[in-house]
């Protein structure tokens, strides 16, 4: 396995992680390239690798967050009083009368 480290002012270049060469980036800088996707006529960046899978994506995150709502909803005791007064010896408020 071949590992080179460039900085600004250093590169090293490691072969089975032992040092083989380095010196000084005559450069000054790290040097960047970018490449490109599979090409498409007019768009520098090319095809995108993930648009496909994003409504595959969008539906899997709906769904968790259904089910995690679902969850919640359930998990919790709730009470519905109707016609009650609010009475001293049993306070209002989640598990006051637990």
């Amino acid at each position: 396995m071949v590992t080179q480290i460039i900085t600004p002012t250093r590169w090293q270049r490691y072969e089975n992680e032992q040092l083989i060469a380095e010196g000084e980036n005559s450069l000054g800088e790290i040097p960047l390239v970018h490449i490109q996707n599979s090409a498409v006529p007019f768009e520098y960046s090319g095809q995108s690798d993930v648009e496909g899978l994003m409504a595959l994506q969008d539906e899997l995150n709906t769904r968790l967050c259904d089910r995690a709502s679902r969850i919640t909803m359930q998990s919790f005791k709730m009470y519905l009083a109707r016609g009650s007064t609010t009475s001293s010896t049993c306070p209002s408020g989640r598990g006051a009368c637990g």
